[in-house]
């Protein structure tokens, strides 16, 4: 789990190093990542699973948003290429008119990123919510079990007394 959390710590500061020198004005994005990380964090200090949750509804949206990612990236290189190729031209200064051997190499890095970004949230995800689960597992065995009491009062001023000594879930 600390290695989850330290490639989100990287990422996230590399990404704030990108923003601080060329997007100063988009800064405030990165306070849902950075309190992200801060829960994690948390969670793994003090060893509360329910400071994970929020790592988890973050690689769920990161999921969701890689599928989204590579089903429009797939409908532009099938029907649309010469988008693809405009903003290629646009980020590399060239001047290509047609599909190249440098489209296809380069749509193949940007398609397996995607790949690889969705299935890097798919392992944080089983890894949070394993790591969540062994944290309940830890701290129901941790737990004393107490004796439960019930007295109830009947209408004709008895009392029933209800026991039990074991923890039922």
């Amino acid at each position: 789990m600390w290695f989850a959390w330290s490639v989100q710590l990287t990422s996230v500061l590399c990404l704030l190093t990108l923003q601080v020198l060329y997007f100063r004005k988009s800064i405030f994005l990165q306070s849902i990542p950075i309190s992200v990380i801060f829960f994690l964090a948390c969670a793994l200090i003090r060893d509360k699973p329910y400071y994970i949750w929020p790592t988890i509804a973050l690689s769920c949206f990161h999921m969701i948003l890689a599928l989204y990612m590579a089903i429009i990236f797939l409908f532009y290189f099938i029907f649309k290429p010469l988008y693809i190729i405009m903003v290629l031209n646009w980020a590399f200064d060239t001047q290509y008119t047609g599909k190249t051997p440098s489209y296809y190499i380069q749509s193949a890095v940007i398609f397996s990123s995607i790949v690889t970004f969705g299935l890097y949230n798919y392992w944080q995800l089983r890894l949070s919510i394993k790591y969540t689960r062994k944290l309940d597992e830890i701290l129901s065995k941790n737990k004393k079990i107490t004796p439960l009491t019930i007295v109830l009062n009947s209408e004709d001023g008895r009392h029933i007394v209800i026991n039990s000594n074991s923890n039922y879930k």
